[in-house]
């Protein structure tokens, strides 16, 4: 929950404006953008597998 007055942070701001752009860029199907997007991206490394027992 944002405490009344804290909305101004920096923080807040941080997170909220690219947030508010996503929504504004894909005002159809923002979530369906978004799980495209996600789709797209390449495979994470498997770091378990790179680095054996140094974890």
């Amino acid at each position: 929950m944002v405490e009344a007055g804290s909305a101004g942070r920096p923080e807040r701001r941080y997170l909220a404006e690219p947030i508010l752009q996503w929504l504004a860029d894909n005002p159809t199907d923002p979530v369906a953008a978004l799980e495209a997007e996600i789709a797209a991206l390449h495979s994470a490394p498997d770091w378990e597998g790179l680095l054996g027992s140094q974890l």
